[in-house]
């Protein structure tokens, strides 16, 4: 940093770099878990969205009979 107390360009140049340098890195450590979580998040709504309507239908089967 500067010694006299004034921010100078190449000080917020380096300091813009270091950031983008450490967002990049951070960045590259967390993609490898990004399609497991998205694999488990769309099976998870593929349950949800089965369960649902599982109970549904047996709800109007069950109408059904009882209308007979």
């Amino acid at each position: 940093m500067a010694t006299e107390g004034r921010v100078t360009l190449s000080d917020v140049e380096e300091r813009i770099r270091s950031l983008t340098e450490q967002a990049s890195r951070s960045a590259s450590a967390v993609r490898p878990a990004v399609p497991g979580v998205a694999g488990i998040a769309v099976a998870a709504v593929v349950v949800v969205a089965f369960v649902l309507g599982y109970r549904r239908g047996r709800r109007s089967s069950v109408l059904e009979i009882t209308r007979l």
